[in-house]
């Protein structure tokens, strides 16, 4: 669980901890906008792509490098968001749990985030899981 209500906090996956290096982070989290270290935010050549198959069963890694978006104004999520919000309902954003892959150099990882709410139910302190794959 990350607090993403303050500034960026960056995210070293291979580390599994946050960083404040600007080269050696995969995720910047800020409120709901997700960024990956390439395109204008970073210089990593870092990069994410969508897949349909369940995180669970997820062993390996898209390998075209045609299928990696890099970041841009509006994170790399910008036009497919991770979450939904039901503005009808109780006002909550509520996570796709959507299946991503995070690339950075020759490493790629498996990524879904799975809440936006700590236990209390403080808002921007979100929850993901993620692995290396091969």
């Amino acid at each position: 669980v990350l607090n993403a209500a303050a500034g960026g906090t960056r995210v070293d996956l291979n580390a599994g901890s946050t960083t404040t290096t600007d080269a050696s982070w995969d995720l910047q989290l800020q409120g709901f906008t997700v960024r990956v270290n390439g395109g204008i935010s970073g210089p990593g050549k870092g990069g994410a792509a969508t897949t349909a198959t369940a995180f669970a069963d997820l062993t390996t890694a898209v390998t075209n490098a045609s299928a990696y978006r890099i970041d841009t104004y509006a994170g790399v999520f910008g036009t497919q968001r991770y979450y939904r919000y039901n503005i009808a309902g109780d006002n909550r954003i509520s996570p796709t749990f959507d299946v991503y892959f995070i690339r950075r150099g020759e490493t790629t990882y498996k990524l879904q985030i799975t809440s936006y709410y700590n236990e209390t139910g403080t808002a921007r302190h979100i929850t993901f899981r993620w692995a290396e794959l091969d």
